[in-house]
């Protein structure tokens, strides 16, 4: 972790270090190393590089985008959107992402495939189509939205939402909503659609039509 802080941020670095090993410690992580150092910049600037190693209920411990298979469907964790409206308003701080680390241990079991949701679920689910060479139907009038959200083409394009994106086969949906309530019982797991045999191609609908959406954030 490598913190480079303007001449009058002393306070706030501190505090954000704080917040860290705070949060790390939750976790069962620990903060190793780092170093401080002072910048021109009137921003702080956090480089923060995390560490760990896989585990899980399967053989091999890990569970990918990769996995999915034709039958399976797809499930949201909360709700999508709050953070986009956030960058939108230029809110500062923006809003804490969620933490979903024991909800994704619990699911993990039971579901196919998995992926975070932080760079927006236009973007994701093609990743996850991709990786699993199948093609994905998402239909956004089912997308669970936060409370200022009213537009689910918005919510599936903003990004930093950190909830997880998951295909579960049918025949498992009620154990994993069962494991998932164990952990967070006020952690809502939404249908919201489906994957076919194909090539990793996604398409998203609203009431039979389908809407051409962008993808949000795209790695280079």
């Amino acid at each position: 972790c490598a913190v480079h802080v303007p001449e009058d941020g002393w306070g706030d670095a501190v505090e954000l270090v704080a917040g860290i090993v705070e949060r790390c410690g939750e976790q069962d992580a620990a903060v190793v190393g780092g170093d401080l150092c002072r910048t021109p910049s009137v921003a702080i600037g956090v480089t923060v590089t995390v560490l760990g190693r896989r585990a899980g209920a399967r053989s091999d411990g890990f569970v990918s985008r990769a996995s999915a298979r034709a039958g399976d469907h797809l499930f949201v964790t909360g709700t999508l959107g709050g953070a986009a409206v956030a960058h939108a308003r230029g809110d500062v701080p923006l809003p804490e992402p969620p933490d979903r680390v024991r909800a994704g241990i619990a699911l993990a079991p039971f579901a196919a495939a998995m992926i975070d949701l932080s760079d927006g679920l236009a973007s994701d689910v093609r990743a996850l189509a991709r990786a699993s060479r199948v093609d994905a139907t998402v239909d956004l009038a089912a997308l669970p939205l936060a409370g200022e959200v009213d537009d689910p083409a918005f919510a599936a394009t903003g990004g930093d939402d950190y909830e997880l994106l998951l295909a579960i086969v049918p025949t498992r949906v009620e154990a994993a909503r069962a494991a998932l309530a164990a952990v967070d019982s006020k952690l809502s797991l939404t249908l919201v659609g489906s994957l076919a045999d194909g090539t990793g191609v996604a398409r998203f609908v609203r009431e039979g039509a389908t809407v051409d959406l962008p993808e949000g954030f795209v790695h280079r």
